[in-house]
């Protein structure tokens, strides 16, 4: 038999063992460290900032677009001639 280095080790408890967590939620006092100083939500302020920046964009991309558009897309094309090639075309 070989010796490696994952043996089987008798297992020993420790005198000094603590009780396992509750699976239950923690009462309010002892979440009392875990909330904010003044119990209330955060400022969401930058938050509602950013999204109106965005909004504000948006409109004004929406209104000022061109009336009547003609329809554009991509598509791969062929160059004509003695070099021709594929490449992307926009109609």
């Amino acid at each position: 038999m070989r010796n490696t280095s994952f043996q089987d080790e008798p297992f020993a408890e420790d005198a000094d063992i603590t009780a396992a967590s509750s699976p239950f939620p923690a009462t309010p006092d002892e979440l009392k460290g875990l909330r904010p100083p003044s119990e209330r939500l955060p400022n969401f302020t930058p938050f509602l900032v950013v999204a109106a920046l965005l909004v504000g964009v948006w409109a004004y991309l929406f209104f000022t677009a061109p009336k009547n558009m003609k329809p554009q897309h991509l598509h791969v094309c062929e160059t004509q001639g003695p070099d021709s090639h594929k490449t992307l075309c926009f109609h």
